[in-house]
């Protein structure tokens, strides 16, 4: 597409002035998208020479003036109560308080955080927002503009203010934006002077852009994101786009370069455009080109060069180039440079499958919100770095930037690092009731600029990332022609990424099928159809409280179907508040611990991340780590001492690890080595003998080969010997407890009438006959059973649990094994050697029946509490739910493990 043509677009479309008279409110005027903003444009920071331009560091440049910190503040509950000339320059703000910019004016002591998922903190009635509370923050402070700025164009940038604002430079009104999640950038040349200026902002808590801004998080308002100045050139580089791709045989790499310049100047004048890319800031250079341009007003300057035998970026060889442009005027004199590191790679669905450099991918992901414990959503670099880095170490390579772009900083991070990005626009309207035709925003024509605003916003800045490799529509929104015209958008701007939408389910409209939280039922029917378009699903496995349910049953799926190629867990962070109560506990808040709103928190449904706040693990993180290992190990039947080990790396061979193997006998290592040197290549399995032999045998004692997995160097944040991957399987060995040549005394059974008494050797166990259980075991005369196991069908409820309703759907099982009947109580004597005992229960309310099954067998043995007992015991037909009921008795370490009928909890009553 031309770019003039979408500079032109974006002006009229999104960013023109909004003159109409009779209109309602900016801020409550899906219409009113912004007022004299810049343009989107990709992320970067033009320095004024190449030298300065490779710091990478804007805060060190002679062009950027930093405006974070502490400005002067007001806070009102309505737009009514608001100073109406706060912005002139001679209005007194000393007795205004100070507030922290960035930050939300929530978390520091104005206004209340509230906690909603899916509905709105106020009547959905769209576009309106209610007039008696919508909270105004006046912000103002002054700035000074050194000497040597003036005579270039200067700019006012914020990274992301919520959600709506006004923009005053010395009395004078500059303009106003929504969309919090992208910057907003003011030329102010004409409004400011050399030396002190006075800069003035009115934020709106609530606009009718908040009606797209209903993301499952805490509704907090102000500034985000930073904000600072910055001047350039009258003849600058407006744009870049990077389209740094392979060639068909996936070895070399295709540069497509495409540089926008712009002239704010009244003449027509000649510069040169060059750019060169290095294999690093100082390495060799590969390629370089230049151009010379007569410059009117706007100019698009092409480049383009294939580059042999091309390093690829993936999520595991992140391999980045350094790329840097120059614009210089006739004389060879550089006005301004930019650095930027690009990466090579494809990204592309064929055959049904999502590939990148040629090859399919596995995406295992999670979904982030950006937050953070003290500051809300204003988050750090360390913070950053320290995702990133648990996320490597604990096997996830894919992330969500749910529901909204993240800041700058955060792509350039995954991009050294390696992750897979989607990249999701700030769309998110669930609580207008989006799956009601005629209710879903996504479907009405008066919306459709404030959904094209974002997404474009988005994709421009965005675009020149390798780890972004899918473009999200939105989240939670419906169907409807407003998503039609963004995914129409994209696919005409970005022709190198593949474009996904949940809402569109099998529409035509999504490139992929990302359905969330989906069966396993309508997963197979999709994937038994040879679809078109591989499955990755946008959100799965709710990690709230200890779980990420059915986790290992879904990738039991991945790996059996190709074109199931991962999900992403909801999701990474709890949500959640570093508060010290009034009785001066610190806790983590949540829901109403923030203080009383006019509506409902939504409680502890913020908590359900895979780390807590302060990013300290949660217990189920483990579980994700295991299952989302990319090694598989297996044992070969048959062989104690063979293994089938699989690569599923998608780029990357085994040869990186260091594999160690162990047998461990009552938690001692008994026998261990280390593997040689495993070339495994990517998806290839290979046998591997460990060649060690029986060591002599403990009596009693159990024997496990544990494999694992470490690197053998660090890399990528991921430190040399961690441990990624490992498995281990119990050895058929097994040396039983001598007896001492003594012969097994005989079983001896009595009755009387209330039960059953059997006499072993050295000990004795009673059955009740009322109750049909057992009701006694001692052995040499200690008490070591009280009470035998009886069925308890129950366990505590976990946050999803309630969430689904379980304590109500289920609530028969819970009293079911209390409330149980004897059907029949059974005793075979037939062998010399054995009693067995059979008891058959039937459960109330038609719940089924179940049996327990004993066998007293005089030369068997069981363990309890290190020691071997004489008794075994064996249950059957209880509940599919893989619980355990434990024995009341002296020792804790006798458990009886249940698993039953298809027709059972687990069944009926799925978890979400």
């Amino acid at each position: 597409m031309n770019t003039t043509f979408i500079i032109s677009l974006l002006s009229a479309l999104l960013f023109g002035h909004h003159l109409c008279a009779q209109q309602p409110p900016d801020w409550e005027n899906p219409q009113a998208v912004g007022l004299n903003k810049e343009p989107p444009r990709a992320s970067f920071f033009a320095f004024q020479s190449e030298q300065n331009a490779l710091t990478l560091r804007k805060e060190q440049a002679t062009n950027y003036l930093s405006l974070n910190g502490t400005w002067k503040f007001n806070w009102v509950r309505k737009p009514a109560d608001r100073f109406l000339d706060f912005y002139k320059n001679d209005f007194n703000t000393e007795k205004w308080d100070e507030i922290i910019v960035p930050g939300s004016w929530e978390l520091q002591g104005y206004g209340v955080p509230v906690y909603t998922d899916v509905s709105y903190p106020f009547p959905n009635n769209e576009p309106h927002i209610p007039h008696d509370y919508n909270p105004v923050g006046s912000y103002k402070r002054t700035f000074s503009i050194p000497k040597r700025w003036m005579g270039r164009e200067i700019y006012l940038h914020f990274g992301g203010v919520r959600s709506f604002f006004y923009v005053w430079v010395n009395g004078e009104k500059v303009g106003y934006s929504k969309g919090s999640k992208t910057p907003a950038e003011f030329n102010i040349t004409k409004y400011v002077n050399a030396g002190e200026n006075q800069l003035a902002v009115e934020v709106y808590r609530f606009s009718d852009g908040s009606y797209l801004e209903g993301q499952d998080y805490w509704k907090i308002s102000g500034f985000e994101r930073e904000v600072y100045l910055y001047n350039r050139p009258a003849v600058c580089i407006r744009d870049l786009f990077v389209r740094a791709g392979l060639d068909a045989t996936y070895i070399h790499g295709i540069l497509n370069l495409e540089v926008e310049l712009l002239n704010h100047n009244d003449r027509t004048e000649d510069y040169i455009i060059e750019y060169k890319i290095k294999e690093s800031i100082h390495g060799k250079q590969v390629a370089s080109g230049a151009k010379k341009v007569h410059l009117s007003e706007h100019s698009v300057v092409h480049f383009s060069e294939e580059i042999p035998s091309i390093r690829k970026w993936t999520a595991e060889t992140p391999e980045l180039y350094t790329l840097i442009i120059s614009l210089k005027n006739r004389k060879g004199k550089t006005e301004e440079s930019i650095v930027r590191h690009i990466g090579f790679r494809s990204v592309e669905i064929k055959y049904g499958l999502l590939h990148v450099n040629g090859r399919p991918v596995t995406l295992r992901g999670v979904n982030r919100h950006e937050h953070d414990p003290v500051t809300g959503r204003s988050i750090s670099e360390e913070s950053m770095i320290k995702d990133i880095q648990l996320m490597k170490q604990f096997n996830i390579n894919a992330v969500r930037c749910s529901h909204y772009p993240n800041q700058e900083r955060w792509y350039e991070l995954c991009d050294t690092h390696g992750l897979y990005l989607i990249d999701e626009a700030n769309i998110e309207a669930h609580g207008s009731d989006p799956y009601n035709p005629e209710m879903t925003l996504a479907d009405k024509p008066h919306w459709e600029k404030a959904f094209m605003m974002r997404t474009v916003a988005m994709v421009e800045r965005e675009k020149n990332h390798p780890s972004v490799i899918i473009w999200s529509l939105g989240n939670e929104t419906g169907k409807g022609r407003n998503f039609e015209s963004t995914y129409r958008w994209i696919k005409q701007r970005d022709h190198t990424r593949p474009v996904q939408s949940e809402d569109a389910g099998e529409d035509w409209n999504t490139d992929i099928f990302c359905p969330m939280y989906a069966r396993f039922h309508k997963i197979h029917k999709y994937l038994e159809k040879s679809p078109e378009r591989p499955i990755i699903l946008c959100e799965y496995a709710h990690a709230m409280g200890n779980s990420v349910g059915n986790l290992s049953d879904y990738w039991d799926l991945v790996e059996r179907y190709d074109q199931f190629q991962g999900g992403f867990i909801w999701d990474w962070v709890d949500q959640t508040f570093l508060k010290v109560t009034d009785t001066g506990d610190t806790i983590w808040a949540y829901g109403g611990d923030m203080g009383v709103f006019r509506v409902a928190n939504d409680s502890n449904f913020c908590a359900n991340g895979l780390v807590a706040a302060d990013r300290s693990l949660n217990p189920h993180i483990w579980e994700v780590k295991k299952v989302y290992q990319p090694v598989k190990i297996e044992n070969i039947p048959l062989s104690a001492n063979q293994l089938s080990i699989t690569n599923h790396h998608d780029f990357k061979s085994l040869k990186e690890f260091q594999f160690i193997w162990s047998i461990i006998s009552d938690g001692i290592t008994v026998l261990s080595d280390t593997l040689p040197s495993l070339d495994i290549s990517p998806g290839e399995t290979k046998r591997i003998d460990l060649g060690f032999q029986q060591p002599g045998l403990k009596e009693g004692a159990e024997y496990f080969l544990q494999i694992e997995a470490f690197r053998r160097t660090s890399e990528n944040l991921v430190p040399e010997g961690h441990l990624i991957a490992w498995e281990q399987f119990k050895l058929p060995w097994y040396l039983p407890i001598s007896k001492h040549g003594a012969e097994s005394s005989p079983i001896v059974q009595t009755e009387d009438n209330d039960g059953i008494n059997i006499q072993i050797e050295n000990g004795m166990i009673r059955f009740s006959k009322e109750s049909g259980v057992l009701e006694k075991y001692s052995y040499k005369g200690r008490t070591l059973i009280k009470s035998g196991p009886k069925p308890f069908f129950w366990r505590a409820m976990t946050d999803n649990d309630i969430g689904n309703g379980l304590n109500i759907k289920s609530a028969k099982w819970k009293y079911a094994g209390n409330n149980r009947k004897l059907i029949s109580f059974n005793i075979d004597t037939t062998s010399k050697t054995e009693t067995g005992i059979l008891t058959t229960f039937s459960l109330p309310d038609s719940l089924g029946t179940y049996q327990l099954n004993y066998k007293v067998k005089s030369n068997g043995w069981i363990r309890i509490e290190g020691q071997y007992i004489p008794l075994y015991g064996n249950q059957s037909h209880l509940p599919r739910m893989g619980m355990r009921f434990h024995l009341p008795m002296e020792y804790s370490d006798v458990e009886w493990f249940g698993r039953g009928p298809h027709e059972s909890y687990a069944d009926r009553n799925t978890s979400a």
